[in-house]
């Protein structure tokens, strides 16, 4: 399993949301992919990887990937 975590320019993590997640999936032996943009892992995010990052961009990738929304306990 691949996460994949959001983080500034100077390579913080975008949120303390984010940066709690990391350290649960770190206790999960899970690997941790920084990234800046949802651009960078566009083309390489499949469906088993986990996205740290805003609801609104999320929602997006779920669209594209046919998911429905209903399906996760998810508000925005």
């Amino acid at each position: 399993m691949v996460s994949y975590a959001k983080v500034r320019s100077n390579g913080e993590y975008h949120s303390a949301n984010i940066a709690h997640a990391v350290m649960g999936f770190r206790e999960m032996d899970a690997e941790i992919v920084k990234y800046k943009t949802i651009d960078e892992i566009y083309d390489t995010v499949t469906d088993e990887d986990i996205v740290l990052d805003y609801a609104k961009l999320i929602s997006a990738r779920w669209s594209q990937l046919f998911c429905r929304e209903d399906v996760f306990d998810f508000r925005i």
